[in-house]
């Protein structure tokens, strides 16, 4: 449950890190209030292939300009790889 705009972003920071400077430029200008300061994470899921995590990751980016594209989405790897 969510229970502020403020919960709902340290629950983001906490599953994905809080962004700094050196990974999104301009941040500290967007973040109005002070944030604790969680480390950078990849998402990993237990059982899923390496190109579904890849994707994951690329999509789930907080800074826009350097997470996947839709377009890019639908071309990567996952899509085209064979499982068995």
């Amino acid at each position: 449950m969510v229970e502020s705009d403020t919960d709902l972003i340290t629950k983001i920071f906490k599953t994905l890190g809080t962004p700094t400077e050196d990974t999104w430029i301009g941040i500290s200008n967007m973040i109005s209030i002070l944030m604790p300061k969680y480390p950078q994470k990849k998402i990993m899921i237990e059982g899923m292939e390496e190109e579904a995590t890849q994707l994951l990751n690329q999509m789930l980016v907080l800074n826009p300009r350097e997470r996947i594209s839709a377009k890019e989405a639908l071309q990567h790897a996952f899509f085209t790889a064979e499982y068995e």
